[in-house]
């Protein structure tokens, strides 16, 4: 059970009726998820707690003034529901009739004013009635434009999900390099990034899992769950995914915590825990997507 808090705070997301109230909700929600942290609250349990947050304030009242009452429809890792204090914020704005300029521009600089990073949307995704976003999901689909089907699938836009071998390749085309090793032992200065090289091509791959077994859940856990249970992963792909997940986030909310998130890493400024942790992980993720490129016949590049 997290603590009392995090629980008040997040009543409070979709009730905001001010632009003031909105933006203190999410600059408070990283001073809380600090000290959570500090207490050793559960990583997974958080970010399902700061994602949601960060939707609900995305739906409250002064959002859907701010938006000239289009439906904003959280996307990236706020959609999944895997946001960390550093995942930029993105939506997709479903617009009541012919947009004028970009409804949701007032918005995102009251999310960027509240100290939270505000991603960019491509111009194919741009605000639009829900019709066009229809017509975009299904041409998306057709197109095997794996990109805009993460981005609308993450939204929960995709409106017919299914096997998406375009999903896959994608999330192969993004596996881990092999640790480079130095007199016998991990090389030290060579370079690491916790979400290029684990979180990402983890909820990749869960992306695709999800999608091809038809699960409405979004989350990364939920869609390799679902995968598992479709028979998509196997059992020890599936857990080795989930174990990779957790120490990813892990690893990445203490480097926020530390306030280095935003400086290259090499290996050797982890700590030895971290380090074998990173490894491991790394190791993992690599693993079940070179069996997943053997199984569906998928060339791995540099191989």
């Amino acid at each position: 059970m997290l603590h009392q808090s995090l629980l008040d705070l997040a009543a409070q997301a979709p009730l905001s009726g001010t632009g003031a109230t909105a933006r203190g909700v999410l600059a408070e929600s990283h001073e809380l998820l600090r000290n959570a942290l500090d207490h050793r609250e559960p990583e997974t349990e958080l970010v399902t707690w700061y994602s949601t947050l960060v939707a609900d304030t995305l739906s409250c009242p002064a959002a859907v003034e701010l938006s000239g009452g289009a439906r904003v429809v959280p996307s990236g890792a706020v959609g999944r529901g895997d946001a960390l204090p550093t995942s930029p914020v993105t939506w997709l704005t479903v617009t009541t009739g012919a947009p004028s300029g970009n409804p949701a521009e007032e918005l995102a600089e009251l999310v960027a004013g509240a100290g939270l990073p505000v991603g960019t949307t491509a111009p194919a995704l741009a605000p639009a009635p829900a019709e066009v976003w229809r017509a975009r999901a299904d041409a998306a689909v057709a197109d095997g434009d794996a990109d805009l089907i993460a981005e609308l699938a993450d939204a929960g836009l995709l409106t017919a999900p299914g096997p998406v071998p375009a999903l896959l390749e994608q999330a192969v085309g993004q596996r881990p390099a092999s640790l480079r090793s130095h007199d016998g032992l991990p090389d030290r200065s060579m370079p690491v990034d916790v979400l290029s090289d684990i979180l990402v091509p983890v909820s990749a791959v869960a992306r695709w899992a999800g999608l091809a077994a038809g699960t409405a859940d979004r989350s990364t856990p939920g869609r390799i769950a679902a995968g598992q249970e479709g028979g998509l992963l196997s059992a020890g792909e599936g857990d080795a995914l989930q174990q990779a997940w957790g120490t990813g986030l892990a690893l990445q909310f203490r480097r926020w915590v530390d306030r280095v998130d935003g400086h290259p890493a090499i290996l050797g400024d982890l700590t030895a825990l971290d380090r074998t942790a990173y490894g491991a992980a790394a190791r993992m993720v690599a693993g079940v997507l070179r069996s997943l490129a053997a199984r569906h016949d998928i060339p791995l590049a540099g191989l």
